[in-house]
């Protein structure tokens, strides 16, 4: 676990309701003492956005898992209706959404073929499912049906092939949006038995618990997935799926919030609610893209959602908490009107272009490594060859995205939210869990990305066994920026200091010293659990000497 921990100016506005003087007093010239008092909307700011962009690939499941695993303790902390949170999660191939895929979106991607499962047999020893599928809807679009072919024979894909936007509908329909049943829970997928992953869902015993009503252990919904019967053999990975004829792992949310609505107590029932949607949320499934691009995603968000009053995720004024979850390193890339498929734009590690060119790319600049020219291989500091070596390779270096313009597109949004101007302070975060070593995966893009954006950034390790840690240290940062306020003047001492939260009922809690501290003119709140309690409906009063006239 590493942490990027930089000193940067405050984020939380302030409301002066009352400014110093100079006045004569006993045995000294002092200035008048001061009242600041910070108010619930601009003072105490509880308000938190957190996006969580968590990668879709195929192996993704084991970490996801992982994730589901870690939530309690923070949701517990945080999720909770006194704090002002929003949570909402994307897969790694919402850069989809970008009008450059569409062609490619809608183009067959496999040949006529017989499904075994489909039509209600096993394949290879896996179980199938007691019948062939009924005639629906979807069916009729995505398989041809001659009830006149031998049973098991008589579901097969068309003859022209099924295009990705058939197979996942919310792909062509706002997939660049937070819209129910689009990113509030599992994408959805066919159960097959071919080698076309991760467009399908290929792991059967998945596809039997979940999609087969002869089975007993068939169950539905959003609380099978948060608590599988283990008894009856069910797992995260067989429940946190849904598929065309169960449909059903959903939690109708396009993000989360901690407000509850209007009637509705903020109890620990309506914690236990957040808790069991943000497992669903995050339960994002592995059957997203190979090329996976979590700063592309991030921005095609930004650049979609967030222009649509009725779906912007992010708020003015907000401390932001970005995410970023990735078994293999990111592979963004500046995306133009030639982008016919995610691989275009590839080179191979031989230096031959798997898919379309490599566009003004040369492979001959690829350097020698061990003696043969490898594009997509590096050699660290100490030595250590690492990088991609799968056959997909690896984005052309003219087209990776640059950090540098990723950070600058995130910066320009949250400055033009809050309305702060070009030096304006974009108050975000972000916290990556990845890959930190080895000859394969190494996430140097997103440690790099953690590094550039600084302000607090966390860097964390994705093979480490227990996630709640890494949950621990996201909660640490939001509240180390929440615990910090500026006055308007550095006052003479803490002895002339009084500190109060003030609750809405008018009661107060005096601070003592051993609760804050004071640096020049910034207060800081030490007491975590303090600040853990705070409600959106406090306030800070603080009385204090300044040391010179205003």
């Amino acid at each position: 676990m590493k942490h990027r921990d930089l000193l940067y100016p405050p984020t939380i506005a302030l409301i002066l309701l009352a400014t110093g003087c100079t006045g004569s007093l006993p045995a000294a010239f002092r200035l008048q003492q001061q009242t600041e008092n910070f108010a619930a909307v601009s003072g105490i700011n509880t308000k938190v956005d957190i996006l969580f962009v968590i990668d879709s690939s195929a192996s993704m499941e084991p970490h996801q898992e992982k994730v589901r695993q870690g939530l309690a303790a923070f949701a517990q902390t945080y999720l909770k209706p006194t704090w002002d949170m929003r949570i909402a999660v994307i897969p790694s191939d919402l850069y989809y959404a970008h009008s450059s895929f569409s062609t490619y979106l809608n183009a067959p991607i496999s040949a006529s073929y017989v499904p075994p499962y489909i039509n209600g047999r096993s394949s290879g020893g896996a179980p199938g499912r007691s019948a062939g599928y009924t005639s629906t809807p979807f069916i009729q679009n995505l398989f041809s049906y001659d009830a006149n072919r031998q049973a098991g024979q008589r579901y097969r894909t068309n003859a022209a092939g099924v295009s990705l936007a058939q197979l996942k509908p919310g792909l062509a329909q706002n997939w660049g949006k937070l819209l129910p049943g689009n990113h509030d829970g599992p994408e959805l997928g066919v159960c097959w038995d071919g080698d076309d992953a991760p467009n399908f869902i290929t792991g059967l015993v998945a596809c039997y618990h979940r999609d087969d009503p002869a089975n007993s252990q068939y169950h539905t919904g959003t609380a099978n997935c948060v608590s599988p019967n283990l008894a009856n053999g069910e797992t995260a990975f067989t429940q946190c799926v849904n598929t065309h004829l169960n449909n059903t792992v959903h939690t109708g949310k396009p993000f989360l919030s901690t407000t509850p609505p209007t009637g509705v107590l903020g109890d620990q029932a309506w914690i236990n609610q957040l808790i069991a949607d943000f497992t669903v949320q995050v339960s994002v499934s592995t059957l997203g893209s190979y090329s996976e691009r979590s700063f592309s995603s991030m921005l095609q968000l930004l650049e979609i959602n967030e222009q649509d009053p009725h779906t912007a995720f992010f708020r003015p004024g907000s401390l932001r908490v970005m995410v970023h979850l990735g078994d293999e390193d990111d592979q963004s890339m500046i995306l133009d009107s030639t982008q016919a498929q995610p691989f275009t734009h590839y080179v191979k590690n031989d230096g031959s272009c798997p898919s379309g060119s490599c566009g003004n790319f040369n492979p001959n600049n690829c350097p020698i490594i061990n003696g043969a020219r490898d594009c997509c291989r590096h050699v660290d500091a100490q030595g250590v060859v690492y990088g991609p070596r799968d056959s997909f390779g690896c984005p052309a270096p003219d087209y990776i995205l640059p950090l540098a313009s990723v950070k600058s597109e995130v910066d320009g949004f949250f400055r033009g939210l809050d309305n702060s101007g070009a030096s304006g302070n974009p108050n975000y975060f972000v916290t990556v869990i990845t890959s930190l070593s080895g000859t394969d995966v190494r996430g140097d893009r997103y440690q790099s990305y953690a590094n550039l954006v600084g302000n607090g950034s966390l860097i964390m390790d994705i093979e480490s066994t227990d996630y709640r840690p890494i949950f621990a240290s996201i909660g640490a940062g939001i509240l180390q920026k929440k615990s910090v306020f500026q006055l308007t003047k550095a006052p003479t001492s803490q002895e002339d200091m009084i500190v109060k939260i003030i609750h809405a009922d008018g009661s107060a809690i005096t601070l003592s010293a051993a609760q804050y501290s004071v640096t020049g003119a910034i207060l800081t709140i030490s007491d975590t659990a303090l600040v853990a309690a705070l409600s959106s409906t406090d306030s800070l009063s603080v009385n204090y000497q300044p040391k010179q006239a205003f």
